[in-house]
């Protein structure tokens, strides 16, 4: 393993210890999109992109009235209720498990504004959420209904963190969705990335799931090797056409420079509370700017 990959998993290749189910834990706005997109290069795995059919499922097999996730935008999540519908209708006819699988196949066969359609049939699917699946309740339920769940954790420098935010603001509104009105309180939005960091360190304590960290910044300096290793945590064969591509270096169209900004030069100076100094020192963050 090569920098800062964490990682818990036995014996990789065989079907018992192969992934079926892949999701994303940790903050948003930290190079999961883009890490979620290489990923879906290997031809047995698909994550969809923010169907929320974690917190949708959770939400109706537990009985409870369904509100959206307070952290979230909530378009995906329409989306997915109007075109699942037919499916989540008769959810109590399934298991959790079955009902995941059948809305995430029809969501990649007829497609969404963020999917296009494919007709992929992949061992392994996921879904890219990390606020929501990274809740203890939602992780509770999903130890219990996906044991063979496996997690993959993106980390990024809250600087760069927080700054991605405010471009977000014109369209999605998201300051209010991280504590804030109008993101005019820069610490309390670092206080909520170190909370869901923290949550995935609790997480990883429980030694529940095998989980697979790796830091934004490594991702975008070495994405041949990193995405390597992000496979075979999966406990697929890699296909030799990717093979060939890692033993060349492939840069897999990631831009180490054009990325992800260095934006400590131009970050509001904002006091850091120890708990933000914590979660940035467990991940080699320096929070001397």
């Amino acid at each position: 393993m090569l920098g800062w990959l964490k990682s818990m998993f036995e014996s990789r290749g065989s079907e018992k210890n192969r992934c079926r189910h892949l999701f994303f834990i940790g903050n948003k706005r930290s190079g999961t999109t883009v890490l979620a997109h290489k990923i879906n290069l290997h031809p047995d795995i698909f994550i969809t992109h923010e169907t929320d059919i974690i917190w949708i499922l959770y939400n109706r097999y537990n009985g409870i009235p369904f509100e959206y996730y307070p952290r979230d935008e909530y378009h995906s999540t329409e989306v997915t209720l109007e075109k699942c519908r037919h499916i989540l209708d008769a959810y109590e006819q399934m298991t959790p498990m079955e009902c995941y699988q059948k809305c995430q196949q029809h969501l990649m066969k007829t497609g969404t504004q963020w999917i296009k359609p494919t007709s992929k049939i992949p061992l392994c699917i996921g879904d890219k959420k990390p606020n929501q699946q990274s809740e203890k309740p939602v992780n509770d339920w999903v130890y219990s209904h996906f044991p063979d769940t496996r997690y993959v954790h993106i980390v990024r420098n809250p600087f760069d963190f927080l700054n991605s935010i405010p471009r977000l603001l014109p369209k999605y509104d998201l300051g209010a969705r991280y504590g804030s009105p109008r993101c005019e309180d820069p610490s309390v939005i670092l206080e909520t990335w170190a909370h869901f960091e923290r949550l995935v360190a609790q997480e990883k304590r429980r030694k529940r799931f095998p989980i697979y960290t790796v830091r934004f910044e490594d991702f975008c300096e070495r994405p041949a090797a990193l995405l390597s290793d992000i496979w075979e945590f999966t406990g697929l064969d890699i296909p030799d056409d990717l093979k060939e591509k890692i033993q060349a270096g492939h840069d897999f169209g990631i831009l180490p420079q054009g990325l992800h900004p260095d934006s400590r030069g131009n970050t509001v100076d904002v006091p850091l509370s120890e708990n933000v100094r914590e979660m940035m020192a467990l991940y080699g963050y320096d929070s001397r700017r």
